[in-house]
């Protein structure tokens, strides 16, 4: 990972003047209650999350710089501080990291942060600001506090093409909202990354049921798609990270 941060050290960021991002979210697996009784989370489910920090570098540039491995019943909040720790990024999350007082522990540690609050929060408007010209959806732009939540922060509320309606509190006050609903509309690389690592490295069916087996089978997931980027950031290779496993596949017991 040294080795990949070193490489991407000086490549343009994926929205400009936004600085680093980091994506936080979890991905689950589902395991056979017979096979995997130590995964127990519910009489009706047994399994496993994958709770995961992805660095966003561009938009076809991205890794992760950490994981956490649990069972399916610690919520996505109970990890969170395992991952906030850099004050040169901005952490990207959703709704299941709303917590007041990790919001609060973010602003005294200055660490920046986007994230989706519920439609239900109850958030008291102290100051509005100006909206864009060019509204393009959105419905506010406010600085906010609660009774939770000694600190005060900004709230942006915008609807997407499909009319959704999305609420973004953050502590960057430095940004346009612009840049704010931008910052968050790349929450979906994480989505992709997930789904990129089940679909082709096949981290979907279990090749052992133990948790040694689970854990390790997630590690070595991770470390083939960072090697197939290694290869790609050193080789300044134009092909897709996709395009470049299947090649390795094909030639991998072949001299190169």
């Amino acid at each position: 990972m040294d080795r990949i941060k070193q490489l991407t050290k000086g490549k343009r960021a994926i929205t400009p003047g936004i600085g680093k991002l980091k994506l936080i979210d979890s991905s689950g697996l589902t395991l056979p209650p017979i096979l995997a009784k130590w995964s127990y989370c519910s009489k009706s489910s047994h399994g496993v999350k994958m709770h995961t920090s992805l660095v966003v570098v561009d938009s076809k540039t991205m890794y992760p710089d950490k994981i956490v491995a649990s069972t399916k019943d610690v919520a996505d909040h109970e990890v969170v501080l395992e991952f906030t720790v850099d004050k040169d990024a901005t952490y990207v999350m959703d709704r299941g990291y709303q917590v007041y007082d990790h919001f609060q522990k973010w602003v005294e540690d200055k660490i920046k942060f986007v994230c989706r609050v519920k439609q239900n929060s109850r958030l008291t408007i102290i100051r509005e600001r100006e909206l864009p010209k060019r509204r393009n959806g959105f419905i506010l732009d406010a600085d906010v506090t609660t009774p939770e939540l000694p600190a005060v922060l900004r709230l942006i509320e915008f609807n997407d093409d499909q009319g959704r309606t999305y609420r973004i509190v953050t502590n960057r006050f430095d940004l346009s909202a612009h840049q704010i609903a931008e910052i968050y509309r790349n929450r979906w690389h994480i989505e992709l990354f997930f789904k990129w690592v089940k679909q082709h490295i096949r981290l979907v069916k279990p090749h052992g049921y133990t948790a040694e087996a689970i854990w390790n089978q997630m590690y070595i997931a991770l470390i083939a798609y960072a090697l197939c980027l290694l290869i790609k950031l050193t080789l300044d290779c134009k092909k897709s990270t996709w395009d470049l496993l299947q090649l390795i596949r094909i030639y991998a017991e072949k001299p190169w």
